[in-house]
């Protein structure tokens, strides 16, 4: 998304296509499929935070499909990150919430979205410009999905799974506040890119299944996972100061540092690394760190085995430490804003 940078095609796409469906792209450049071009350097931005948790004890734990992993208390708190960029010369906006969940089932996007436009008219807020992604979090409730195996792979009372409706509500009315509060909130503003690498932070749970692809396809890349961190940092700017407002990143790694022993509600390492960052800052700052390309990047690979539930909570720091640091330099080193009509990315290239 910046020239400065260079972006290859499997970067950009990894940690912004993937994580964003495209909708930045489509919504404030127009045609996704060719040559994108922003047009100014300030847009109108908002972010917006809400909590989203059930902190019922007792509930299905999604992620792990373990029957027996029920909730006996709340560890940290499960929120939903949102950030709302509006171009003021095409009127074209997009809205993003990252949210502590194992995944943003179409469902609760479906339900969003009809909040949504039952407050602001049918047309500004729809599907195709609104995104709700999961950090992928296995340390959470579950049972808000519309498909049967994903529900009823939970545990619960009785072991039986199925659909959690409170759960389901608590997810989606912290998602419509949190879109709102950013709604609200939209000023003119500024959007800086910065990209950086982070070592050991992930390994690949797959190796064996990795080395079966092309030689000339895994020479591309030179490791066996993306360990790129790509930030976005959002200000508002008033004169000549800008404020600080939010940040949002990608950044490939499962956060299942908590396994399946673990009964304690948390957002595991991307949980514990947006803690960090926003007690750490000294503006009110709602920070997300969202997942990217996760598929077989996996925390434990390190240490030789699964979670056992001794050693889980200082894996989750570790990574989520790391993860903190990263975007706590990128971050303060993101100085640079998208270019006035520049030309930033081909999607045919």
């Amino acid at each position: 998304m910046q020239p400065h940078f260079n972006l290859s095609r499997r970067q950009f796409l990894s940690a912004v296509s993937m994580a964003m469906g495209s909708v930045i792209l489509d919504h404030l450049s127009g045609d996704p499929a060719q040559a994108v071009e922003l047009p100014g350097t300030e847009y109108l931005v908002g972010v917006g935070k809400s909590d989203i948790i059930d902190p019922a004890i007792g509930l299905g734990m999604q992620g792990m499909a373990d029957k027996h992993q029920r909730t006996t208390g709340v560890e940290s708190r499960l929120y939903a990150k949102a950030f709302i960029v509006v171009d003021p010369e095409s009127a074209k906006r997009v809205a993003i919430a990252s949210t502590d969940l194992w995944s943003g089932t179409h469902i609760v996007k479906h339900e969003v979205l009809q909040r949504l436009q039952k407050i602001y008219g049918p047309d500004l807020y729809q599907l195709d410009n609104l995104l709700i992604s999961g950090t992928h979090t296995h340390s959470g409730p579950g049972g808000y999905s519309h498909y049967y195996l994903y529900n009823h792979s939970l545990g619960g009372p009785n072991q039986i799974g199925g659909f959690d409706r409170h759960n389901f509500e608590c997810i989606v009315s912290g998602i419509v506040a949190a879109i709102q509060q950013a709604h609200d909130q939209l000023a003119p503003g500024k959007i800086y890119v910065n990209q950086g690498q982070i070592e050991d932070c992930g390994r690949q749970r797959s190796s064996v299944a990795y080395q079966q692809n092309p030689e000339a396809e895994r020479k591309q890349y030179g490791r066996d996972t993306d360990n790129e961190m790509l930030l976005l940092k959002f200000v508002h700017v008033n004169g000549t100061t800008e404020i600080p407002i939010g940040l949002l990143n990608w950044y490939a790694i499962h956060p299942t540092d908590r396994g399946q022993y673990n009964t304690l509600v948390t957002g595991d390492n991307k949980g514990y690394a947006a803690e960090k960052f926003e007690a750490a800052s000294r503006e009110p700052i709602i920070a997300a760190f969202a997942n990217a390309n996760c598929g077989d990047v996996s925390g434990n690979v390190a240490y030789g085995s699964i979670p056992t539930g001794v050693n889980d909570r200082e894996r989750m720091q570790k990574h989520g430490h790391q993860q903190y640091q990263q975007a706590q330099a990128l971050f303060d080193q993101a100085i640079e804003p998208q270019g006035k009509r520049k030309k930033i990315m081909s999607l045919k290239g």
